[in-house]
């Protein structure tokens, strides 16, 4: 509620606004005169109460300058500046979803909390937990970017999405299981199954790779996903030797290695990849066959321990049941915040490298029955 008061001969009227108090000088002695202003105010605090304190509003208010940028523009600008292809594919569901939900093409600084949290309850309505959170965090890195653009951030004070209690947490695999599944797997799933243990590569990333990434008894990966920032990771002789008789024949450096299953990738169909994985696991005695886990809002993705994403663990696992520090760990499988990693950049390739050579041979030995 706006009120006014009187400071030495002249009126002043004073609000609260987005938590902060705020005065404001109306320059008049005139008490009559002060109280149109105060009204003005109060129309604002209407306005802002429902959601349509508009920029021009605000700044009149408050005095602050705000650029004033459309949704629309800002969607497109964030786009163009996202190179990670897989950040680029969830940002793009993400611009379509808020351009269908305000059609209007709003001024940055005049969407409000509620329309926020409305559109993140629509996500919901329809998603998984885990689908909306990741909606979540791509809005809040949306509206981060524009920050000078708002008068708050509208995704403030929306919390996560909780997991459905059926969820069941990922375990990691033991090397003689990779080796089960492996010995059991085409040839993809071999070079699937060994490069993301050797890499904590994702299944969309191995699908997706390229030629040009082989380099000699290397593979360049992507680890930071906001930043695009790479990594050399060796790989044993016996891994690398699979996925070099893998590239097909006169494939340019451009190329994927395995143009079928990038394609699934490229579509955004990872579902069909990870159900041809989770039957792999079952064929080799891993994992009970899956029944009815459901779709949509209601489905349990996860109602196995063991996935795909398993081996990304398990790569943690054993580095670390080698001894092998932690920051290099971090380093190695691209954890951690975007100061985290900023710190990890003195970390030598060989350090990198002494660490693949810690990780046990999947490639060799049998398995123990």
């Amino acid at each position: 509620m706006a009120w006014k008061y009187k400071r030495g001969e002249v009126w002043w009227i004073g609000t609260r606004a987005n938590g902060r108090l705020i005065s404001k000088s109306t320059g008049e002695r005139d008490e009559a005169k002060a109280e149109k202003q105060l009204a003005a105010l109060e129309s604002m605090e209407d306005a802002q109460r429902a959601g349509k304190l508009n920029r021009e509003l605000f700044e009149a208010l408050t005095g602050a300058h705000i650029e004033a940028v459309r949704l629309f523009d800002a969607l497109d600008t964030w786009l163009k500046e996202t190179k990670n292809p897989n950040t680029l594919r969830n940002y793009e569901v993400l611009a379509k979803g808020l351009k269908a939900a305000m059609p209007h093409n709003p001024v940055m600084s005049d969407i409000t909390h509620e329309q926020a949290r409305e559109f993140m309850a629509g996500i919901r309505a329809e998603k998984r937990p885990s689908t909306a959170n990741l909606a979540l965090a791509c809005c809040r890195a949306f509206f981060g970017r524009f920050h000078g653009s708002l008068r708050k951030d509208p995704t403030e004070g929306i919390p996560r999405f909780k997991n459905d209690k059926s969820q069941v947490d990922r375990e990691a695999f033991t090397p003689d299981q990779i080796r089960t599944v492996m010995a059991v797997a085409s040839p993809f799933w071999r070079c699937a199954s060994a490069l993301a243990f050797y890499t904590g590569l994702r299944l969309s990333d191995v699908a997706m790779l390229k030629v040009e990434q082989l380099r000699g008894d290397k593979v360049v990966v992507d680890r930071t996903v906001k930043t695009g920032a790479r990594v050399s990771v060796t790989l044993p002789g016996g891994v690398m030797a699979m996925i070099r008789q893998a590239i097909p024949p006169g494939a340019a450096p451009e190329d994927y290695i395995w143009p079928e299953q990038a394609k699934h990738a490229e579509n955004n169909d990872i579902t069909n990849l990870s159900g041809q994985f989770a039957t792999l696991l079952v064929n080799a005695g891993i994992r009970k066959e899956r029944r009815g886990a459901g779709n949509g809002k209601d489905g349990r993705r996860n109602v196995n321990a063991l996935t795909f994403h398993s081996l990304r663990h398990s790569l943690v696992s054993a580095l670390a049941n080698a001894g092998v520090n932690q920051q290099v760990v971090k380093k190695f499988v691209g954890h951690g915040s975007t100061r985290i990693n900023d710190a990890y950049t003195h970390i030598k390739q060989e350090s990198l490298d002494k660490a693949v050579g810690l990780l046990p041979d999947i490639t060799k030995g049998e398995v123990t029955k």
